[in-house]
């Protein structure tokens, strides 16, 4: 008699699906403009919805010669010009259930802080950028070469970025006494896509890595940091903001280069994670969210320039 085998397609109740119960995270780049928000707004008069800071402006240059027995007429100081930065409360939640943390395959608890956590970080940058990426100091790319008028929807297929782009933003922050950061340089936050175009031009000089200006310092290396150009320290980073509003739709990148003072902000509540107590009936809702009630500000223009172009690849 032929032999009758035993096989998955007849114990199928004993031949199952299995599952990883580790559960990854989506790819995540490093959060990393709110770091860069070097004035804060402290010593306040009160709490308040909204908080001002004021610039002085200078005086007159006096370069008139004084008289010998003449006692100068006294000058009025000017009014100073004011920055406002309104708090808002930010914040999100997730709810998980008691039969969902029994019944899940995986640990939900921790994936939930994590998540959170994530949520926390993804949402303030976002909000930082888009203060900072509609400053008023902007200029486009046209064909590689400086645009000052755009708009932005006359950026196209071939308006790269450039070296003169980079070389006319740092003079003109520079005109502009815009302040450099502690160590000498402006930040530059740039689009892995964009970077791609800047460094494949030929004859790029001075293009230092980071392990040549920073020594053996590697812990003063910022994440993404890609080296120094024209006095600005490039951060790539997947996070700068981007539309299709370009011509004929194409992708416009927004390169950020910042200088110490750019960026304001005001705390009230600092960001961070809340978890609630469990008041339902059975106590089998566990909530966790995060909750944070702050601001932010452009604080000085003349630190901020925003180049617009499209990327080659």
């Amino acid at each position: 008699m032929a032999d009758v085998p035993t096989t998955t397609s007849v114990l199928t109740n004993l031949v199952k699906t299995a599952f990883s119960k580790v559960v990854d995270m989506q790819l995540w780049t490093e959060p990393m403009y709110r770091r860069f928000a070097t004035v804060e707004y402290t010593d306040l008069t009160s709490p308040g919805s909204s908080i001002t800071k004021y610039i002085h402006a200078d005086l007159a240059n006096a370069t008139s010669t004084l008289a010998e027995t003449t006692d100068p007429d006294a000058v009025a100081l000017s009014n100073p010009s004011s920055v406002s930065i309104t708090l808002n409360e930010y914040g999100n939640a997730t709810v998980s259930t008691l039969r969902l943390r029994q019944f899940s395959l995986s640990n939900i608890d921790v994936a939930q802080a994590e998540l959170v956590s994530r949520n926390l970080r993804n949402s303030l940058d976002k909000l930082v950028l888009d203060v900072l990426r509609q400053g008023t100091n902007v200029v486009y790319s046209n064909a590689g070469n400086v645009d000052t008028t755009g708009p932005t929807n006359t950026v196209g297929a071939t308006d790269v970025f450039s070296s003169k782009l980079v070389r006319y933003s740092v003079a003109k922050m520079r005109g502009r006494a815009a302040l450099e950061f502690d160590d000498g340089y402006f930040i530059g936050f740039i689009h892995p896509d964009v970077s791609h175009d800047l460094r494949a031009e030929t004859g790029v000089a001075n293009w230092r890595d980071p392990h040549v200006y920073n020594g053996t310092g590697t812990d003063l290396i910022w994440k993404g940091e890609i080296g120094v150009y024209e006095g600005v320290k490039f951060i790539e980073t997947p996070r700068n903001y981007s539309a299709a509003d370009g011509a004929s739709s194409a992708t416009v990148h927004r390169t950020l280069i910042l200088g110490k003072e750019a960026l304001a902000e005001a705390v009230a509540i600092e960001p961070g994670i809340v978890v609630s107590p469990q008041i339902d009936r059975f106590r089998r809702f566990m909530t966790v969210g995060w909750y944070g009630l702050l601001g932010w500000n452009r604080y000085r223009e003349e630190c901020l320039q925003r180049v617009e172009s499209i990327a080659s690849i």
